[in-house]
Order: structure tokens, then C-alpha cells, then sequence
């Protein structure tokens, strides 16, 4: 079974247009927790596929960040109000 991360992807995109169509793609595939910050559980290769996607959805000049938490790590992550931080296989985010 491949590894999941929890995979955190944020962006900075000048324009309305650009940022409204990939905030859209993004939230199809992961959990929105900011305007511009989206997590979801992710294989690496699922995580950087999605990643480049994303960069190839905007302008050169703007950018498109992919941040991999490893699974052991999270348990040194703390979550408070909604949305619920999205946990696999029934595991909890306290």
C-alpha cells in the first residue's frame, strides 16, 4: 500500500479569474481550510501530479506551493474550527 501524506498546497494568483478556476479544481479534489490553502491525504506522486496541475492552471508569474507532511509527523498537528481536518482510515486530528 502506498504512503499516504497529508499534502498542503497554497497559492498566490494575481488574477480573479485564474484564482477562481483553481480554488474550483482544488476544492474537487482536497479540503479547503484558507482562501488560498487546501489539504488533503495524498501518495506522493497523487500529491505532486495535483501540484502541477494546479501550477499549470495559473500564470508563470504567479505561484503554486506543495507542502508533504509525513503520516508519523501528524501527530504533531493540532486543528481547530471547521472545516474538520481530513484524517484516513478513521484516524483523529486532536
Amino acid at each position: 500500500m502506498a504512503t499516504l501524506h497529508l499534502a498542503l498546497i497554497a497559492y498566490d494568483v494575481t488574477h480573479d479569474r485564474d484564482r477562481a478556476r483553481l480554488a474550483d479544481w482544488l476544492e474537487a479534489r482536497m479540503t479547503r481550510v484558507q482562501d488560498s490553502l487546501f489539504e488533503g491525504w495524498m501518495t506522493r506522486s497523487e500529491a505532486e501530479a495535483t501540484a502541477l496541475r494546479a501550477a499549470a492552471l495559473v500564470e508563470p508569474d504567479d505561484s503554486v506551493r506543495l507542502y508533504l507532511v509525513p503520516r508519523g509527523a501528524v501527530a504533531d498537528c493540532r486543528a481547530w474550527g471547521f472545516p474538520p481536518a481530513p484524517c484516513p482510515d478513521g484516524a483523529l486530528i486532536v
